[in-house]
């Protein structure tokens, strides 16, 4: 398994740069090039995951069919958010699913 990237540590710094919502944590390979809102196209598996549970917790899950406009609407609402960076919105329980 590979470490989690400077940027990693940015996004997830009370984990040490790993998404830990699953049984395995996964470390967050983002680059200071990735969306703030990072939602896994760099290949960051930790954002990816993070994505996932947005759309699931937001009753988006057609938006995980790739390039659907659903998908396309998902994505903008999970970087419209306002606040903190996702992993600590929806690891913290401050998502309402909206």
């Amino acid at each position: 398994m590979c470490e989690p990237t400077v940027e990693g540590l940015k996004r997830y710094p009370e984990t040490a740069g790993y998404n830990v919502d699953l049984a395995s944590p996964i470390p967050c390979v983002c680059t200071p090039a990735c969306w703030v809102r990072c939602a896994g196209e760099c290949g960051c598996q930790a954002c990816s995951i993070q994505f996932i549970t947005f759309c699931e917790a937001s009753g988006r899950l057609s938006a995980l069919a790739p390039t659907s406009q659903a998908e396309e609407e998902a994505l903008y609402a999970y970087r419209s958010l306002v606040g903190t960076e996702p992993p600590t919105i929806i690891r913290r329980g401050r998502f309402d699913g909206r």
